[in-house]
């Protein structure tokens, strides 16, 4: 009997283990594919974006770039530039500040216009005018000096540039400030009207600069400049000449472009960091885009990789220049119309998803505002002196200011920077007061309040006060507070 061997069954085919892995590289190769696809129409898509976002910003201006916009710049021979003479005054006499003398809030608190310096205050401007020496006659050279240019090196965020000679500047207008009082007190009101002219023309040094920060050193030149002026008028009559030279000087700061081309120069600065970024010159925004407390976890996150990893945002740049485009656009509108547009923009700016927009974008409306202010006292100050030669002619305040223009002291009345109306004018009991209606856009009849301009019921203007009313009687020594 034979044994039958049972037959063995057949092992079940299973696919050789090399085609998994064609599978899976397939797979792998195919999402790698749709990522490179995918990154290259964004990469493209930014790339025409960007391109039509400046095709936009060269229809304001063909040469637009930060580079462009500085050799543009008129250049200013050495021995005519105001920025210069300030730069080697104030390296001579060092940081001596008048005002940063000990107590000097104090001595000085609340001194009216019309008020005689008393002996604390003229001790106190002599000691420390004495301190800076000769430098300060030189400062009254700057009234003759209206071009100036600062020395700049850009750096590549555009953001990080150094502006250390601007910033020191500020010292020029303490001592011609402070100088001026002195010299009212004296009896010399010339020298002291010529000490606000050659505050307002040193501002000129920063007309052409393209910062808006520098725009607003600027501002603070000319509204010092105004209220030094409103004190020497206070204390007694300069000589028709020197009113004549100051009014000219008023009216050239008139419809200053300062702030356009700040906003220019602002549009620049991040076009210039943001090629960079695309360039691979900056690497890091330098907690630039630091998360706020109150950021949720996806803005915390997206701040940290806009900050470490800048070219995650690329893509919003074209958006973002358009915005700025947009801004300089408004920039150019009459005053008059400019903030209430500047606030609309700004309202949409805080509630946009772009990060560039709502990070990046500079509080233009309060800048516009100082403009407004600035253009205000300007206009205001301007027709003020014209009232003041008028007086001086006729023994008498003019009724309108219509009679500046028909006496040939006025071209024409001009603008106020709140609502396109003509700058208001009142006789008062004392003398004068010309005015703008100031923030609230309402005439409150010249209410002037120097500390309060931006609270409602108050206008911004210039006093005049009759020639019996000036010079008044000096407050007496304070008692200087111990330091708590």
């Amino acid at each position: 009997m034979s044994t039958a061997t049972p037959a063995t069954p057949p092992e079940s085919e299973s696919p050789p283990r090399s085609r998994w892995w064609q599978l899976a590289a397939l797979g792998i190769l195919a999402v790698a594919g749709i990522l490179a696809l995918y990154w290259w129409y964004l990469t493209e898509s930014t790339r025409r974006d960007w391109e039509l976002a400046e095709t936009e910003a060269s229809l304001d201006l063909p040469r637009w770039r930060l580079l462009e916009l500085e050799a543009d710049r008129p250049n200013v021979p050495d021995d005519e530039n105001s920025a210069l003479l300030i730069i080697k005054l104030r390296q001579r006499a060092g940081g001596v500040h008048v005002s940063a003398a000990p107590n000097y809030e104090q001595i000085f608190e609340n001194l009216p216009p019309t008020a005689q310096l008393n002996a604390q205050q003229q001790e106190l401007l002599r000691e420390r005018l004495e301190l800076i020496g000769k430098e300060v006659e030189e400062t009254y050279k700057l009234k003759d000096m209206p071009r100036g240019r600062f020395p700049i090196t850009y750096a590549d965020d555009g953001i990080s540039t150094l502006l250390p000679h601007h910033q020191e500047s500020r010292i020029i207008m303490d001592w011609l400030q402070n100088d001026a009082y002195l010299q009212a007190q004296m009896g010399d009101l010339d020298k002291a009207v010529a000490a606000s002219e050659a505050m307002l023309v040193a501002g000129k040094a920063f007309e052409t600069d393209l910062f808006l920060i520098t725009f607003l050193i600027h501002v603070s030149f000319v509204n010092h400049a105004v209220l030094t002026l409103e004190r020497t008028l206070a204390q007694g009559q300069p000589s028709e000449r020197a009113l004549l030279q100051m009014q000219k000087a008023l009216e050239r700061e008139f419809d200053n472009a300062s702030f356009p081309l700040g906003l220019r120069g602002e549009r620049a600065m991040m076009h210039h960091l943001f090629c960079n970024v695309r360039d691979g010159k900056v690497q890091s925004l330098q907690g630039m885009f630091g998360a706020g407390a109150n950021d949720s976890f996806m803005r915390a996150l997206q701040a940290f990789f806009a900050d470490h990893f800048p070219t995650t945002l690329l893509k919003h740049y074209p958006e973002f220049l358009r915005s700025q485009n947009r801004l300089v656009e408004l920039g150019k509108l009459p005053l008059w119309e400019r903030q209430a547009k500047l606030e609309e923009w700004e309202s949409e700016v805080t509630t946009s998803s772009n990060p560039l927009i709502r990070r990046l974008m500079p509080a233009v409306h309060k800048v516009s505002r100082a403009d407004c202010r600035t253009q205000a006292m300007l206009r205001s100050a301007a027709v003020a002196v014209a009232c003041e030669r008028y007086r001086l002619a006729k023994k008498a305040w003019p009724d309108s200011l219509e009679e500046l223009v028909k006496e040939k002291l006025l071209d024409a009345i001009p603008i106020d920077p709140f609502d396109g109306q003509p700058i208001r004018y009142r006789r008062t009991k004392d003398g004068i007061v010309v005015y703008s209606v100031g923030v609230d856009c309402k005439d409150d009849g010249g209410n002037i309040d120097r500390h309060r301009f931006m609270d409602p019921g108050v206008d911004i203007g210039f006093q005049l006060w009759n020639p019996n009313r000036r010079r008044q009687a000096p407050l007496p020594p304070v008692v200087v507070r111990a330091p708590e």
